[in-house]
């Protein structure tokens, strides 16, 4: 089988399509939470914070993330339209997963054992929703 044609069949699947969608979810929290750290916390929306406010809109880490959110969206209203959203919303779920685990290796942040029972928790139930057609 040709590269392209595993690409094809790859690209059609709802369930793949779904998964690299909410993948870049995670990227893109990752991204804003990393542009956050360079620029700093902006106190609240006031006039006063908005040159803090802009610098962090305006950062090449959130606009990374903001980018990676648009391209997982169009690809999650593809995989509606293909599968309804029924299919396709408990896998955003995924994203509690992805997140848990970008913060533990790349930001140090510790995972309580709480949390850690909460995405076993959540794999499993994604899981039975994808078989579950």
């Amino acid at each position: 089988m040709r590269l392209s044609a595993i690409a094809n069949t790859l690209l059609s699947s709802p369930l793949v399509l779904i998964l690299v969608a909410v993948s870049l979810g995670g990227v893109g929290q990752m991204l804003i939470q990393m542009g956050a750290n360079r620029v700093g916390e902006v106190p609240t929306l006031s006039v006063r914070f908005m040159p803090q406010l802009a610098r962090l809109i305006l950062s090449p880490e959130v606009i990374g993330g903001l980018l990676a959110y648009a391209f997982s969206s169009v690809l999650y209203i593809v995989v509606v339209s293909k599968r309804g959203i029924g299919y396709a919303y408990p896998f955003v779920a995924l994203n509690q997963v992805i997140i848990v685990l970008i913060s533990y290796f790349l930001f140090g942040q510790p995972q309580p054992l709480l949390r850690l029972l909460g995405v076993t928790l959540i794999c499993f139930g994604v899981i039975l929703v994808a078989k579950g057609g």
